[in-house]
């Protein structure tokens, strides 16, 4: 798992093939500015008909820690 201030999470890639640092939407959704909209831009960025990216399994360990019902068990 990589820490959110490493600089390796810059060097990531999305779904699209493309370079994606998913922290500012981790970090959205870790605070619950607007949860919503932070899943529905990790989701859009880290899953494509199926395609998946480096960016997603590194964003995937926070999202479950920081998912509402894992706070819950």
């Amino acid at each position: 798992m990589h820490h959110l201030d490493e600089k390796h999470w810059r060097n990531l890639k999305g779904a699209h093939g493309t370079q994606f640092d998913p922290r500012p939407l981790l970090a959205m959704f870790e605070t619950k500015q607007d949860r919503v909209a932070a899943w529905h831009g990790l989701w859009e960025e880290l899953h494509h008909k199926g395609d998946v990216g480096d960016a997603s399994f590194a964003a995937i360990p926070k999202l479950v820690r920081d998912s509402p019902k894992a706070r819950r068990a």
